[in-house]
C-alpha cells in the first residue's frame, strides 16, 4: 500500500511540474529591472476571442481562457533565452522558424494525449515570450 501511494505522489507531483513548464520563466524575470509583464485577464480574453473572424480555418480546435506576455531588456536576453529553451524542453515543438537571423519558436504544453492547455511563443528578437492558457487540440481530418 505505501508503494501504491508513493507512486501516485510520483505521478502527481511530475504532472503537475510539466503543466508549469513556463512558469518559473516567468516568476524569475517579471519583476527585473525594465521588463514589462502582462496578464490579461479571462474576462477580458473571452470578450476578445469572441470578435475573432476566421478562427474556424485554422488546423486547431482554440479555446483561449488566458494570455500572459513577459519582455525582458536586451541586457539580460541571454540569460532569459536560457531559461525559456530549458523550460521549452519540457513541451513539445510546434515550429520552430528563423528569418534573417530571428527565431521564433512555439511550444504547446500536454494535457493529455490529444489535448494541449498552453500554446507558448517566444521571439528572440525583442526577447518576448507570450503564453495562451487554454485548451488546443488538433482537427481531425474531414
Amino acid at each position: 500500500m505505501k508503494k501504491l501511494i508513493l507512486n501516485l505522489l510520483l505521478i502527481f507531483s511530475s504532472l503537475g511540474a510539466s503543466a508549469e513548464a513556463f512558469d518559473s520563466v516567468f516568476n524569475s524575470f517579471k519583476d527585473a529591472d525594465d521588463a514589462e509583464y502582462v496578464k490579461v485577464p479571462s474576462l477580458l480574453v473571452r470578450l476578445g476571442a469572441s470578435r475573432v473572424n476566421h478562427i474556424d480555418s485554422l488546423p486547431m480546435n482554440i479555446k483561449i481562457t488566458g494570455i500572459r506576455v513577459l519582455e525582458v531588456p536586451e541586457s539580460i536576453g541571454p540569460k532569459f533565452e536560457k531559461a525559456v529553451m530549458e523550460a521549452g524542453r519540457k513541451c513539445e515543438l510546434m515550429l520552430e522558424a528563423t528569418d534573417e537571423g530571428n527565431k521564433a519558436i512555439i511550444w504547446l504544453e500536454p494535457n493529455g494525449k490529444k489535448a494541449y492547455n498552453k500554446m507558448i511563443i517566444y521571439s528572440d528578437d525583442d526577447h518576448t515570450l507570450v503564453e495562451l492558457s487554454g485548451k488546443f487540440s488538433p482537427k481531425s481530418p474531414k
